[in-house]
């Protein structure tokens, strides 16, 4: 494409907190595998993802080049003006549930090397977040520190279902312990916790229409994760730790909730959320790359608790997302701040090394 006929959306300079990968290991290590979740070889770069689980979500995945190759992934980006991606583990895969204590530790430690070993690859282009178990939190606190002292990691990937309530999060507290010392970032992202780990929201197991019942599931998920988060002192202990949340707290659900709870404080409570709320980021990946939804929650939390997110690997093309943004209705600055400012003071509080670009907003 020309720079004639290059639009303001493919220029600007953006960063993408939402995306997914799969590592040299994974394939390997999932490929080998004969029964329960695993991948097949479809040939010509591409496999298939068999789950073997019913939740509404398809048992199996037809994965495209673009989520093993990297090179494909960059000329992607580059193409429609992504300087810098965020790369995660996609937990609504739900691999860590189905299995057993223990079962996945050697996956999830070569899934962070691989995810280190291209950080310091393309340092300026990807940075990551590891992999961990649900199912063993002790062990993870160790693998998160690890992540962060051998791989380079900036923090973790975890099923939103952890933090779905007060209870679940307490059984995190060696990991949060351990978040804290290293300023982790933690990004909340679609699925559950291992059974093991009591407190986490069930949703309803009605049958009928299990794609709209999954997905509402999800959506009051993701609800009360954010409430966790905002009405109760679970952090509070962890000044360092920020928190992203995928898909604008599941498809901005939360925000229309949160309206009612603000007016109303004699009923649901006079909390003060300002300062858990400035800690938090909503992503517009998935679920939350709606104008309606965008446009909802800025209005009420602001343009500097939006960050841009794709959901790219599980959707192979970008473009929906950004024009769906540049639909919504925001001052440059605004938009600006959700396409790249926001994330990029996020990123270089972490330790990452960024350009400053022009017209960049810093504080």
């Amino acid at each position: 494409m020309s720079e004639q006929t290059m639009t303001d959306e493919q220029t600007t300079a953006k960063i993408d907190l939402h995306s997914h990968w799969f590592a040299p290991s994974t394939q390997r290590l999932l490929g080998g595998r004969r029964t329960g979740m695993r991948l097949e070889d479809a040939g010509e770069g591409t496999a298939t993802l068999v789950r073997g689980v019913q939740d509404g979500l398809p048992e199996r995945f037809a994965l495209g080049t673009h989520w093993f190759d990297i090179e494909q992934r960059l000329a992607h980006l580059e193409s429609v003006g992504i300087i810098h991606q965020l790369l995660s583990w996609p937990t609504t895969l739900g691999l860590d549930p189905s299995a057993g204590p223990g079962e996945l530790h050697g996956l999830w430690q070569a899934y962070n090397d691989d995810l280190g070993n291209l950080v310091r690859r393309y340092p300026s282009r990807f940075s990551g977040v590891a992999a961990l178990s649900t199912s063993d939190i002790q062990w993870s606190a160790r693998e998160l520190a690890r992540a962060h002292d051998s791989a380079g990691l900036i923090g973790a990937v975890l099923p939103v279902g952890v933090f779905s309530s007060t209870e679940a999060v307490e059984r995190l507290r060696p990991l949060l312990e351990e978040g804290q010392r290293r300023r982790s970032h933690f990004y909340l992202h679609t699925g559950r916790g291992h059974a093991s780990l009591a407190g986490q929201f069930a949703g309803t197991h009605a049958q009928d229409l299990p794609a709209l019942r999954a997905a509402v599931n999800t959506a009051a998920t993701f609800a009360h994760a954010v409430f966790t988060l905002l009405y109760s002192d679970v952090l509070d202990a962890y000044p360092d730790i920020t928190v992203q949340v995928a898909m604008l707290g599941g498809a901005g659900t939360f925000a229309n909730l949160l309206e009612q709870f603000l007016s109303a404080p004699q009923r649901y409570g006079e909390v003060d959320i300002g300062t858990r709320l400035a800690r938090l980021t909503f992503d517009t990946g998935a679920a939350g790359n709606g104008s309606e939804a965008i446009d909802t929650v800025v209005r009420l939390l602001g343009a500097e608790q939006v960050v841009f997110g794709t959901d790219y690997a599980p959707l192979p093309d970008t473009r929906q997302v950004i024009a769906n943004i540049c639909r919504v209705p925001l001052q440059a600055a605004a938009r600006q701040a959700i396409f790249h400012d926001n994330a990029a003071r996020l990123l270089r509080d972490k330790g990452v090394s960024l350009p400053v670009y022009p017209n960049e907003v810093r504080p």
